[in-house]
């Protein structure tokens, strides 16, 4: 019997393959995800990010609410930003904060 947390899809015992048997439920396999340890010597979130996604991002939006906390985020991965943002006095304090706590590049 399955754990009650598995997932669960429909089954159809018609052999048909059409999805019309009883509609019985099979557990799915736990999907398995390469997790690296600490301290291991693959490569750093930061590198993975840079090389899948470049050495910077845009973010709009950034001077408040989910643009500020995103632009943090990716700042954090120590990726270079270009910020925009309707407010400009709110936008200059975002960029000087991210500069000086991740040591990034703004703009």
């Amino acid at each position: 019997m399955p754990a009650p947390d598995d997932e669960l899809r429909p089954r159809s015992d018609s052999g048909t393959g059409t999805g019309t048997g009883t509609g019985a439920a099979v557990p799915l396999p736990s999907p398995t995800r390469p997790t690296a340890a600490r301290g291991s010597s693959g490569p750093r979130q930061s590198d993975r990010w840079r090389e899948r996604y470049g050495p910077g991002a845009v973010v709009t939006g950034a001077s408040n609410g989910i643009g500020r906390e995103l632009a943090r985020h990716l700042a954090a991965e120590g990726l270079n930003l270009v910020l925009v943002a309707r407010r400009r006095s709110a936008l200059d304090q975002t960029a000087a904060d991210l500069a000086t706590q991740s040591s990034i590049a703004t703009r």
